[in-house]
């Protein structure tokens, strides 16, 4: 019965991924649109890099808290969690893989980096 929905949207849980009408209505947009390509972005904690979108691929490098990376493309994953990133080595070279925007409970591990920036936060552990 819908009548004892009363619940308003600014008062459902906002999660990764889940955006909320005025109707209170749920609608779901991927993580990996909040960064569209070109956007730099900063690891919030250790992050893993892969080959391919599959979790199962080969690990390319791992990525301490405070990477940043430029984002290339989304995946096309039904779960909209991978991004196709890009890591300036800084000898003229460049690491590309993917990774994940938001754990599976729908934590957040990155960050957009502001035009005049400082240190991203850090946390511990390590996500992929």
């Amino acid at each position: 019965r819908l009548g004892h929905l009363s619940q308003s949207a600014e008062a459902l849980p906002q999660q990764a991924g889940q955006l909320h009408s005025s109707a209170g209505v749920r609608e779901q947009t991927a993580p990996n649109q909040k960064f569209p390509p070109g956007t730099l972005i900063a690891s919030r904690s250790e992050v893993i890099m892969r080959s391919e979108e599959s979790l199962g691929s080969d690990v390319v490098a791992s990525l301490t808290a405070g990477s940043r990376v430029t984002v290339r493309y989304a995946g096309i994953d039904p779960s909209g969690r991978r991004l196709v990133v890009e890591r300036d080595t800084g000898y003229g070279t460049s690491l590309v893989g993917w990774v994940s925007v938001v754990t599976k409970g729908g934590e957040w591990l990155w960050e957009e980096v502001p035009s005049a920036s400082t240190s991203p936060s850090a946390g511990q552990a390590v996500h992929d």
